[in-house]
């Protein structure tokens, strides 16, 4: 597991919406205005309203996870660990989705821009 390096800037997420959420067999892939995506393998956590739910192993998808309801969302802030390896997304319309990176395995992988991180 590698961190997000720094000339990847999250910062430019905010503001952009959800424009797409992309389910394959191993991952989901969530599209920002057609220029930044991040594609999901492992851990999560979605926060919608007071729910909250957590997902620790994406195989054999067969179910939405809530992630369709982020469509159309704004992203309102973009929140990084001391480590550069879990990030947070805040969302309008009280909407959370957390990202943790993991020692063993790629758990998702940022795209913004030009710039690309597995993490």
């Amino acid at each position: 597991m590698l961190p997000i390096p720094y000339d990847i800037d999250v910062e430019s997420l905010r503001e952009m919406k959800v424009t797409e959420v992309c389910y394959a067999q191993d991952a989901v892939t969530i599209h920002f205005d057609d220029v930044s995506f991040i594609e999901i393998k492992g851990y999560f956590a979605l926060r919608i309203g007071k729910q909250r739910h957590e997902y620790y192993k994406l195989t054999s998808i067969n179910g939405d996870y809530g992630l369709l309801q982020l469509l159309g969302k704004e992203v309102a802030e973009v929140y990084l660990n001391g480590n550069r390896d879990s990030m947070t997304v805040e969302f309008t319309e009280d909407c959370r989705l957390e990202l943790k990176g993991h020692m063993a395995d790629d758990m998702y992988t940022i795209h913004v821009g030009d710039k690309e991180a597995e993490v």
